[in-house]
C-alpha cells in the first residue's frame, strides 16, 4: 500500500488533476466505528458493576426503567 495522503493520488506525476478518475483508494480505508453515547455507557457501567439495574438506577440517581431506557439505547446503537 502506497504511504501519503489520500489526495497525493490524485495529482499524476507531471501535477496535473486524476480527480475525474476512479477514486479506489477510498474503498481501501477502513473508517472507524462511531463512539456510542456517554450515558448509555455510565448506565451500563453500574449494571455491571452492581449486577442489578435497581441497584445501578440507586447509585446514578435515576429510575430503574430510565437505567432499561440507556441500556436499550446502547443495544441499539451496537447493532
Amino acid at each position: 500500500m502506497e504511504h501519503g495522503w489520500p489526495s497525493d493520488r490524485l495529482r499524476s506525476n507531471d501535477g496535473s488533476s486524476k480527480a475525474h478518475e476512479s477514486v479506489s483508494w477510498l474503498e481501501e480505508i477502513e473508517m472507524p466505528r462511531r463512539l456510542p453515547p456517554f450515558a448509555p455507557l455510565v448506565a451500563f457501567d453500574a449494571v455491571t458493576r452492581h449486577g442489578s439495574f435497581t441497584r445501578a438506577a440507586a447509585e446514578l440517581g435515576v429510575t430503574q426503567s430510565a437505567v432499561s431506557h440507556q441500556i436499550r439505547k446502547l443495544e441499539d446503537t451496537s447493532g
